[in-house]
C-alpha cells in the first residue's frame, strides 16, 4: 500500500472510531459508560501516533519525546484531579 493510501485508511478508521464514540454516548452502558469512550480515544491516539507521527519508524529520539509528552500529560491530569478532589463538596454525599 502506498503511503498516501495508508494515511487515507488511517483517516477512515479514525472517522469510524469517531462515529463509534458518538454512538456510545447514546448507549446504556452502565458502569462502563466512562471507560468505553476512553478506550476508543486511546485507540485513536495510537493510530495518530503510528500513522501520522510515524513513531514506528525512525530513531529512538521520537520515542523519547513522545514519552516525555505523555509524562507531562499525566502530570497535568494528576494535578488537575488533585485540584478537583480538594474542592469542597467532592465526592457528592448522597
Amino acid at each position: 500500500m502506498s503511503p498516501v493510501g495508508a494515511l487515507i485508511v488511517a483517516w477512515l478508521v479514525l472517522l469510524a472510531l469517531l462515529g463509534a464514540n458518538w454512538g456510545s454516548a447514546y448507549l446504556p452502558l452502565g458502569a462502563a459508560h466512562a471507560f468505553v469512550p476512553l478506550g476508543i480515544a486511546a485507540v485513536q491516539a495510537l493510530i495518530i501516533a503510528f500513522a501520522f507521527m510515524k513513531l514506528g519508524q525512525g530513531a529512538r529520539t521520537k520515542w523519547i519525546f513522545a514519552g516525555a509528552g505523555f509524562y507531562w500529560l499525566f502530570i497535568m491530569m494528576a494535578l488537575s484531579a488533585t485540584d478537583y478532589m480538594m474542592r469542597s463538596g467532592w465526592p457528592v454525599n448522597q
